[in-house]
């Protein structure tokens, strides 16, 4: 009942978090700190609100337009040939995605969240209704090019600027250890 608890009091807190857009952000403080989306951890959102709902956990009522907005924006952020984008850089803290940054990890997350969605469709839980119920009518947080059916170009996005100086000034070849340890 512990883990039960935490787990209801963590999706009431992470529910309101997410976008208009149906991803959540980096920063999940303050999400006008890196505004673009975030795949990996709407991916792994998505996964455990649908699993909650699958299970009786969460309020289907509430949280299943959690689940498909989340699916949703995770279906906008494969590009055409495959490749999941929008995924930050593996960090202890919030950073920018890039609509190509992608990371193995948030391939085996969305493959996840798709395997929850799918069984919520075959057991009749979402149906088409319920999607077009679940949508919401125009993201404040992307340009109107993002919700379109081809995936965003890095020029359209609001801060493509200072995501392709970011970029440039990451190293780029692999950080060596060090001999420091902790203590």
């Amino acid at each position: 009942d512990r883990y039960l608890d935490l787990f209801r009091r963590m999706a009431a807190s992470l529910a309101p978090r997410q976008g208009d857009d149906g991803f959540w952000r980096s920063n999940l403080g303050d999400p006008r700190h890196y505004t673009m989306p975030e795949s990996s951890g709407t991916a792994f959102f998505t996964a455990g609100f649908a699993w909650g709902v699958r299970e009786g956990i969460l309020d289907q009522e509430t949280y299943l337009p959690v689940v498909i907005r989340g699916w949703e924006a995770l279906n906008q952020a494969v590009h055409p040939d495959g490749l999941l984008g929008w995924v930050q850089p593996v960090d202890a803290q919030p950073r920018p995605s890039h609509p190509r940054s992608s990371q193995e990890y948030a391939v085996g997350l969305f493959l996840s969240a798709g395997a929850q969605v799918y069984l919520l469709v075959q057991e009749g839980v979402i149906t088409p209704a319920r999607v077009e119920t679940a949508r919401l009518a125009q993201s404040d947080m992307l340009p109107p090019a993002a919700l379109q059916a081809r995936p965003l170009s890095d020029r359209e996005h609001p801060l493509s600027g200072p995501i392709t100086r970011f970029l440039h000034h990451q190293p780029s070849a692999e950080c060596e250890p060090t001999s420091l340890s902790k203590g």
